[in-house]
């Protein structure tokens, strides 16, 4: 151990005596004595056994020997010492269902349970990891352990490597991070554009523009890159390349070119031999064109610092970055420089000491529990047949996530360790008005108002590292591995690292009574970590209500087009808080939604395509109709959506970005749509079709109905096996048909097979189970390739950053890892909470 155990280098003495005094309060609040003071603590130092076991009278015994001798921590008994380290901490007594007994357990349970099973080992002592033959372990738990400890090294700093941690908490690279994601998109953006035209280019000319481009913007961001940080060249003063980097520039535009055509026809082989040639003949003094694509970067960077208040103080980031752009607005317009001007290694460190200047509020959040209850029930009652449908919603859900947030801000990076309570309801009343118009068009109007709440309830234990600054304001970085990395992400990395090992990730064990004395041996002279329990409650309530109308226009075969367009208001009265969003939809099966709001801002967009022709039945006047709100939502569609929303939180405006993959499983419009829309019919029965279907099915890729029977009456499960043998039977039928001359033997039976599905359509008892299902809907919903499933839900919520999609794309194995074709993560093994 070091010196300087209970306070900074030079002030030992004062944090100790500090420290005594708090425990001399505790003792005399308590009624120990009628009046301590530190040298009567001292006296009677284990004078009296009943006082050694008094958890403030131990860290005051603890405190006075560190006083006398700061160097004297070996001298301290286990108790003295986890009692001094847990008083230090802000704990002010011990036991069973105190703070610091439910912080002790929580901390023994994550890195002796969880790790271990996502690591492939028993939560005992003496475990060893399992061979292919031994335990019953799901493969897709080693996969993860592999990766964690490839993420949380041993030899390092566990979070200097996760991308996941350096992409939400590392505040002095979040920006440039987003300044660089911004600059490859659109080099890939201009790439594919590029590839679309030239694979049927045949215009040398453009063929030669095309690459050219795509080389001078490669070219730009290498430039820009070299000066935030790289070894400067004589030409950085300017966009204008030197004639080796114009060479550079014309080689790489012929690689465009080339990898373009892999497999040219003659007439490409022609066009790029001449395109090739303009490419040799290209004056280098015209390689220093403007781009585009820099200034719309920037100007993307100067919204990212902009703030409500609309500072525009010359000191201030807004300010700095405001003067750096209009010096890069110079070069690329090519005016005169004046002397003062920057050059574009200046603009680059500027560039990056903005962002070292910038703070961040950053979390990302990491869920695994389930969540139970009825979601959107709707009881319709038809009043008139295709023109008025009334009926109540209800909604309860209810779950309990074990949860990990690492969390960043100007003042403490976070780590947190817990589970949250979640409680939520919503009832409401929904009256839609619209004629049926026939087979062929749609229109109707919805009125809609609901009242609601939820209430959370999160417990766990709060690791926090104290950010501390250097002269110029930015946090302090150590060292580690001979990297500068934040001293506080080093903290938290520990705790990471440290937990790691002890639960076995390493091929050792310990006993869990052991877990917390290591603990405190490791960070017990740690003093930029603080440890604390959190136990607390928010209550939401909502009110609120929304007006739509929805039009549409279509032909038979399920082509249609639709619109809709609408408005919502919802009042909170917890926070006092106003929300108005006004949305509209255009649909032609695939169909984009975007909504946009005033006073509490939010905002989204969104894009579903379903998997199903047809997504819209249309609906034919001849047959049986079933009452419902909307015929929109198709049993079997399955969507993407990305939603951005703007929330307001003390002056500031927090932006969230959220990727879902959604399936809606509504069994009563699946049918219908079978039903009532001829064209999903014969598709669904002919030829391939049927084959991919069935395919699908059993892959469990498209959650149809045929599959997915136990949450249909049994009646209507009985139904849809029955439509399924058929269906089969009908294309077996076809293929023997099909492979045989002169099949027509065979029309009597698909005859007699086609009027058999008609009859259970038609009948009336086959649709009964599934009136009695209303609009019961059921959603499952994946993030991130984070599997939700049946009645459990895995999450990751990214907050004040743009960047979560790069998680997944630049690590897919931690994702296929993740995912389970039968359901993903079990509720009883609940997942890896890091």
């Amino acid at each position: 151990m070091q010196p300087g155990l209970v306070g900074s280098a030079d002030e030992p003495r004062y944090e100790a005596m500090r420290a005594l005094l708090q425990a001399s309060d505790e003792l005399a609040s308590s009624g120990a004595a009628p009046y301590v003071t530190p040298e009567s603590i001292a006296r009677s130092a284990g004078a009296s056994p009943a006082a050694g076991s008094s958890f403030s009278y131990c860290a005051a015994r603890a405190a006075w020997k560190l006083w006398q001798e700061p160097q004297a921590v070996q001298n301290l008994t286990r108790t003295e010492k986890n009692a001094f380290f847990a008083w230090r901490h802000g704990f002010r007594e011990d036991g069973p269902g105190t703070p610091l007994g439910m912080a002790r357990n929580r901390f023994t349970a994550m890195a002796h349970k969880w790790i271990p099973r996502a690591a492939g080992l028993a939560p005992h002592s003496g475990a060893t990891p399992p061979t292919e033959g031994g335990r019953d372990t799901p493969p897709r738990w080693r996969r993860l352990a592999d990766r964690i400890r490839e993420y949380f090294g041993q030899a390092k700093s566990p979070l200097s490597s996760l991308p996941l941690g350096t992409l939400a908490c590392n505040s002095r690279k979040a920006l440039q991070t987003r300044f660089d994601t911004h600059l490859r998109t659109a080099l890939d953006a201009l790439s594919e554009f590029m590839n679309d035209q030239l694979s049927c280019e045949y215009n040398p000319e453009r063929m030669t523009h095309y690459a050219l481009d795509a080389a001078k913007l490669e070219f730009w961001m290498r430039r820009l890159q070299l000066g935030n940080g790289g070894a400067p060249t004589a030409s950085t003063a300017s966009m204008r390349p030197s004639t080796s980097e114009a060479m550079t520039i014309v080689d790489e535009a012929q690689r465009i070119l080339m990898r373009a055509f892999p497999n040219p026809n003659e007439a490409q082989r022609t066009s790029l031999r001449a395109a090739r040639r303009q490419i040799l003949e290209t004056n280098v003094s015209q390689l220093a064109a403007g781009f585009s694509c820099k200034i719309k970067t920037l100007k993307a960077m100067r919204q990212a610092l902009e703030r409500p208040s609309g500072a525009r103080d010359v000191d201030s980031p807004i300010g700095r970055f405001d003067a750096a752009f209009e010096q890069a607005d110079r070069i690329h317009r090519g005016d005169r420089l004046r002397p003062e001007s920057m050059t574009m290694q200046e603009i680059g460190s500027e560039f990056k000491q903005i962002v070292d200047t910038i703070p961040s509020n950053q979390r990302v959040r990491f869920s695994a529990g389930a969540v139970m209850g009825l979601n959107n029930a709707s009881f319709l009652v038809p009043i008139v047949p295709h023109l008025v449908a009334a009926g109540p919603q209800a909604r309860a859900t209810g779950g309990r996530h074990a949860i990990v947030e690492l969390g960043a801000s100007s003042h403490a990076g976070e780590l947190f360790i817990g589970t949250e309570r979640q409680f939520s309801g919503n009832l409401g009343v929904t009256l839609s008005v619209g004629p049926n118009l026939g087979p062929v068009a749609s229109l109707s109007a919805s009125l809609a108002a609901n009242v609601g709440g939820e209430i959370s309830q999160p417990r766990g234990l709060l690791l926090r590292a104290r950010i501390n600054r250097g002269p110029n304001g930015s946090p302090r970085v150590v060292d580690c591995d001979g990297q500068p990395k934040d001293e506080w992400r080093v903290t938290l990395g520990n705790v990471v690292e440290f937990m790691l090992r002890q639960a076995g990730a390493d091929g050792s064990t310990h006993a869990p009574a052991k877990m917390w004395d290591d603990f405190v041996d490791r960070f017990f002279d740690d003093r930029t970590l603080t440890l604390s329990w959190q136990d607390q409650s928010a209550v939401k309530s909502r009110i609120g209500g929304s007006a739509s109308a929805n039009a549409g226009v279509g032909v038979p075969e399920s082509v249609k087009l639709g619109a809709k367009a609408g408005a919502a208001y919802e009042y909170n009265p917890t926070v006092k808080t106003r929300t108005m969003n006004l949305g509209g939809l255009m649909q032609r099966q695939t169909f984009a939604s975007g909504t946009a709001g005033i006073g509490t801002l939010s905002a989204s967009a969104g894009l579903t395509i379903p998997q199903i022709a047809g997504a819209d039945p249309v609906h034919d006047p001849s047959l049986p109709s079933l009452p419902m709100l909307s015929t929109s939502a198709t049993f079997g569609e399955v969507g993407h959506q990305v939603a951005v929303t703007l929330t307001q939180n003390d002056g500031r405006y927090v932006p969230e970005l959220c990727y879902r993959d959604v399936v809606y499983r509504r069994p009563d419009d699946y049918m219908k749509a079978i039903k009532h829309n001829d064209a999903v019919w014969r598709q669904l029965l002919g030829g391939e079709a049927l084959d991919t279907h069935l395919a699908d099915v059993e892959r469990g890729v498209h959650p149809a109905g045929f599959t997915q029977r136990w949450f249909l009456h049994p009646d209507a499960a009985n139904m849809l096996d029955q439509l399924t043998a058929l269906s089969e039977s009908l294309h077996r039928i076809r293929r023997q048909r099909s492979g045989e001359e002169g099949g027509r033997r065979f029309d009597s039976d698909i005859e007699a097979i086609r009027r058999e599905i008609d009859g259970i359509l038609n009948r009336e008892s086959s649709w009964r189970p599934l009136k009695l299902l209303g609009g019961n809907q059921y959603v499952t919903q994946r993030n991130h390739g984070l599997n939700y499933f049946a009645m459990a839900q895995h999450q990751l919520a990214v907050r004040d950053t743009l960047e979560s999609f790069s998680i997944g794309r630049k690590h897919p194995e931690l994702v296929q890892a993740m995912r389970d074709p039968e359901g993903s993560f079990p509720p009883s093994s609940p997942s890896i909470d890091v």
